[in-house]
């Protein structure tokens, strides 16, 4: 029983640390990276692909933090393997008297910082380290 434990926790290890490395938004994406916010909601997007939310609703706060998965046509899914959400967006990023707004599920957001849009260059030397017990895994 003790060696079934220990490979199961070894097997989730290595999942989790294989989908802490995120992706780097795409350049078509460039205009969702940045802080967005509402009275209710936060959206934090950045270049690396790495995203902070928190949203009250009645009853409580919803919160994630997670790697965008991808795009699909505006929208953009978070998390990993079968633990994802996906941020429906019915009005992309766009500039509008000075200000940069999105509607994400229904909500109007307002972006009130723009993060550097950075991506991994060839020979950058800049990586993650991630570490779950045992178990390392480097990004570069």
């Amino acid at each position: 029983m003790m060696g079934f434990t220990v490979r199961y926790l070894a097997i989730l290890s290595l999942l989790l640390t294989l989908t802490a490395c995120s992706e780097p938004v795409p350049q078509d994406f460039a205009d969702y990276v940045g802080e967005w916010t509402s009275p209710d909601m936060y959206l934090l997007i950045q270049a690396n692909g790495s995203v902070k939310y928190k949203r009250r609703k009645p009853g409580g706060q919803v919160s994630l933090t997670g790697s965008i998965k991808g795009f699909k046509g505006h929208d953009f899914t978070v998390g990993f393997w079968m633990f994802s959400t996906t941020f429906e967006v019915s009005v992309p990023p766009h500039e509008q008297d000075g200000e940069w707004l999105m509607v994400v599920d229904d909500e109007e957001l307002v972006r009130s910082r723009r993060m550097p849009q950075s991506t991994p260059q060839k020979g950058d030397t800049r990586s993650l380290q991630v570490r779950l017990g045992a178990s390392a895994l480097t990004c570069t």
